[in-house]
């Protein structure tokens, strides 16, 4: 009887431990983002997102199958390519008949989503590297 009993009191215990151990699985967040790139201002802001991965040490291939032309080392800043795309894209924009503030927002969300897409990127390939250490 008393092992029954002892036996009894370590399952209680162990079942609470367990439990925490699923919530804190359950509580995991995980963030979802996507890249937004608007058709309108696409072909100005592509050789900011191509360098961007290009930094990442990607190559970046078109839907035609043909290599990207290579814009950085890997590394590699590619601030003057933003600004570049931020100039192009509002240039593009302003044919549209879009006013001011409409253009700004909508570059600066290309741009920004682009940055965060970069970062993900980023992250992961650090995280493949270290699994792979």
């Amino acid at each position: 009887m008393r092992k029954l009993i002892a036996l009894g009191l370590a399952g209680v215990l162990a079942l609470p431990v367990t439990q925490a151990a699923a919530l804190k699985k359950v509580e995991k967040k995980t963030e979802t983002r996507s890249l937004h790139i608007p058709d309108e201002v696409a072909p100005a802001v592509q050789p900011y997102l191509d360098c961007r991965l290009q930094s990442l040490g990607a190559t970046i291939k078109h839907t035609d199958g043909k290599l990207a032309d290579s814009l950085v080392e890997k590394g590699g800043d590619c601030s003057a390519l933003r600004t570049k795309a931020a100039t192009d894209a509002d240039a593009m924009l302003v044919k549209t008949g879009k006013d001011e503030a409409d253009r700004t927002k909508m570059v600066q969300d290309t741009l920004k989503s682009i940055d965060d897409f970069a970062d993900v990127m980023r992250q992961m390939m650090a995280g493949a590297r270290a699994k792979s250490s």
